[in-house]
């Protein structure tokens, strides 16, 4: 998400225009998409 980020921004302060946020629809697709949490057995 930072190398996103820094990219979208530095983009965005160079003049490029976006038609959108690449941070948002990320951020949007991985709260949608939770990664399986794998537990670890207590030692």
């Amino acid at each position: 998400m930072a190398a996103l980020s820094g990219c979208e921004m530095g983009m965005k302060l160079s003049g490029i225009k976006l038609q959108g946020s690449g941070v948002a629809a990320a951020m949007e697709y991985f709260a949608g998409h939770a990664a399986p949490v794998a537990l670890q057995k207590a030692a």
